[in-house]
């Protein structure tokens, strides 16, 4: 006979008076976040099931906090352990931070230079690429396309916006061709040799700037049109324009001055017993005078704006100008 004895126990769930039922502990991190150029911070959402939790977050780049929910700029990986400060009880979860604030991408495609200096015909043409489209576009000048046309020379800086707010700039330079020029070695004058003449010239060299070859030259003067040629001749004294037009049609201005005596080369004669001196005015100084005894074929017998001790007689002057008038 076996007389093993055998005790059944049967567990009812009650507690003990003074004892409460121990629930699992657990940690939250939220939902994974996104670092954009509009949202350069994102906050963090811990959460747990334990009143009055301790909070501890570890993240990339020695990140740290004990805060619930901290701030962070940095992407990555982000640990929330929690910890329940009566029993002991700890828990992990994890949240992702991941990185969304890449810029638009501008590529130049041709910058149009303008046709001439001055000329307002130059234009930009751009493509913009990017991952958040739509793009704003906005230039320097004020305009708010992609393309710009009918522009000035000068540097234009173009900044486009992202659908999330990220932003990239570049400078774009419109070039113009040089202005047409002459300078001064360039210009030969010829003055104009007499009062009232008309002997004058000018030449020009090789113009500057603008597209060459130049293709027309064309002259006005005092008395209007001249001519359009490269050199002019025939001149009369006064103020020459001469408008040079290049390959592109484009048009460059000089003014080239003639000179010449500004009044007629004059003399007056004064006589006082046997002498006889004389006053020069216009032309061009210095002056030279050849005194000749009964006209002008006559033999020279003085050089001199006075002459003295003259025997009654006829006398001729001959005035000379530094021009030969």
């Amino acid at each position: 006979m076996n007389n093993t004895l055998y005790v059944l126990l049967l567990f009812t769930g009650l507690l003990l008076p003074g004892r409460a039922a121990q629930a699992q502990c657990t940690a939250d991190a939220g939902p994974d976040k996104s670092i954009t150029c509009l949202v350069p911070v994102v906050i963090l959402e811990g959460n747990s099931n334990v009143p009055g939790a301790l909070f501890e977050w570890i993240g990339p780049g020695g990140f740290t906090s004990f805060g619930q929910n901290p701030g962070t700029n940095l992407a990555g990986e982000y640990t929330l352990t929690i910890t329940d400060p009566g029993s002991g009880c700890t828990a992990s979860d994890i949240a992702i931070v991941t990185e969304n604030n890449s810029s638009p991408q501008i590529s130049i495609d041709q910058v149009q230079a303008t046709s001439c200096a001055g000329v307002n015909d130059g234009s930009i043409d751009v493509t913009v690429s990017g991952d958040a489209p739509p793009f704003t576009f906005l230039w320097s000048n004020g305009a708010a396309t992609e393309d710009i046309q009918n522009l000035p020379a000068g540097v234009y800086t173009l900044s486009v916006t992202d659908n999330k707010g990220c932003t990239k700039g570049v400078n774009v330079l419109v070039q113009q061709p040089a202005p047409i020029t002459l300078p001064v070695p360039q210009i030969v004058v010829t003055d104009v040799s007499c009062f009232g003449a008309a002997d004058g010239a000018i030449t020009l060299g090789t113009p500057n700037g603008g597209s060459p070859p130049y293709t027309m030259y064309c002259w006005n003067g005092p008395n209007g049109p001249v001519a359009c040629t490269q050199n002019i001749t025939s001149l009369v004294a006064g103020m020459y324009t001469v408008t040079i037009t290049d390959s592109k049609n484009c048009t460059g201005t000089e003014l080239v001055q003639v000179n010449g005596p500004s009044a007629p080369l004059t003399a007056s004669g004064l006589s006082c017993g046997n002498d006889i001196s004389v006053q020069v005015a216009g032309g061009t100084p210095a002056y030279s005078f050849q005194w000749r005894l009964g006209g002008p074929g006559g033999t020279v017998f003085a050089t001199d704006t006075l002459v003295q001790g003259l025997q009654p007689g006829e006398y001729y002057l001959v005035v000379t100008d530094t021009r030969g008038c």
